[in-house]
């Protein structure tokens, strides 16, 4: 099992490791931005909800609901 992010970590999407879905078209929305890891939703085991807070946010503040946990990691400190 993936580790998961702890709640309230500044966490981005893992481009790495889905990058067959990148090409498809899926994803873009999330790509090089930040979120706030809210946690996972208890009735939906492995889908989150996160908050888009950067670098340059569409529209701050924007909730991200359903997402896979294990499509995101936390951003080490040294890089925020």
């Amino acid at each position: 099992m993936a580790k998961l992010p702890r709640q309230y970590a500044v966490v981005r999407f893992k481009e790495e490791e889905c990058k067959e879905a990148i090409a498809q078209g899926y994803y873009a929305e999330l790509l090089g931005k930040q979120f706030i890891y809210l946690g996972d939703i208890p009735n939906q085991p492995g889908h989150c909800v996160l908050v888009e807070v950067g670098p340059k946010p569409n529209l701050e503040g924007k909730l991200h609901l359903f997402r896979h946990t294990d499509d995101f990691e936390e951003i080490p400190e040294d890089e925020l």
